[in-house]
């Protein structure tokens, strides 16, 4: 989600939020000689609001599996919540505990804690650059699902290519000529084609890396191509060119989600430590 002008509301709130626990927080740390204890009535408080916080976070995934339910509010609505009440509760969660680490217990809940933060700030952040990164990087993509279709789809055309201009793509294994007079550049070419450049059109070739390299061979081809033949280099460097903005496509797609594969599992696991620290402190 773009964080965008809608959003200044939700900024300017948290951002008052913040100054005003940060003055409450500092007058009641001035006035104990221990400071701001978790147990201390300002303490709990801050315990309260931030777990309040991170549970309202966490609820937007619920959310989001309920979208008839309207009258829980939209999707972006929840989405901008979630994101700037999720920033507001790590410094109440800091104030709570009086930037101490606590016991065991108490430690590995802080250290979920900065995992889930973190994790999540840097989601957000790749949100907002890295959509504008792909549009610029590949300015027709396809839909992320149809990406392992549309590279066999250029597999195809690529086959239909080759064999259309050079008659047949049935060349049994790579073999140099022994000599200019038996050189015959159609044979060549798809040799080339079968050994260099086929399987790197396929969807189970992933290496984004080497696409560049490979355009460098097709050009080399090309030189040594007679002039009926270039055009066909040409179009399959066209192709060459498709089959790597697909690969940018699927790999900034996977940045782009990526990262939730460690923020939702540890964010579970923080809701029971931080339910585990709670029922802790009030038996203990």
């Amino acid at each position: 989600m773009l964080v965008d002008r809608s959003h200044f509301g939700w900024g300017l709130a948290t951002l008052v939020a913040l100054g005003i626990a940060s003055v409450i927080y500092g007058v009641a740390a001035y006035r104990s000689p221990d400071g701001v204890l978790g147990g201390s009535p300002v303490g709990l408080t801050f315990g309260l609001l931030g777990s309040a916080l991170m549970l309202y976070a966490g609820a937007f995934s619920w959310k989001k599996r309920l979208p008839r339910w309207t009258w829980l509010g939209s999707a972006r609505t929840w989405m901008a919540g979630h994101i700037w009440l999720g920033l507001l509760s790590g410094p109440l969660i800091l104030f709570h505990c009086g930037f101490r680490w606590g016991g065991m217990l108490e430690q590995a809940t802080l250290a979920v804690f900065f995992v889930v933060y973190i994790s999540g700030i840097v989601g957000l952040a790749l949100q907002q650059f890295l959509p504008r990164v792909l549009s610029n990087v590949v300015p027709a993509q396809a839909i992320y699902e149809q990406i392992p279709a549309a590279c066999e789809a250029l597999c195809k055309k690529a086959d239909a290519l080759v064999a259309a201009r050079c008659g047949t793509l049935a060349v049994p294994e790579w073999h140099e000529p022994k000599d200019a007079a038996s050189y015959q550049p159609e044979r060549a070419l798809v040799e080339f084609y079968l050994h260099e450049v086929r399987g790197r059109l396929r969807w189970s070739d992933r290496g984004a890396g080497h696409y560049g390299q490979l355009r460098l061979k097709l050009l080399e081809v090309k030189h040594a191509m007679p002039d009926d033949l270039q055009p066909v280099v040409d179009q399959l460097l066209d192709i060459v060119s498709e089959r790597q903005q697909l690969q940018w496509q699927s790999t900034i797609h996977g940045w782009l989600h990526g990262w939730l594969l460690l923020h939702v599992p540890v964010s579970v696991l923080l809701l029971v430590l931080a339910a585990a620290h709670a029922v802790a402190s009030v038996w203990y």
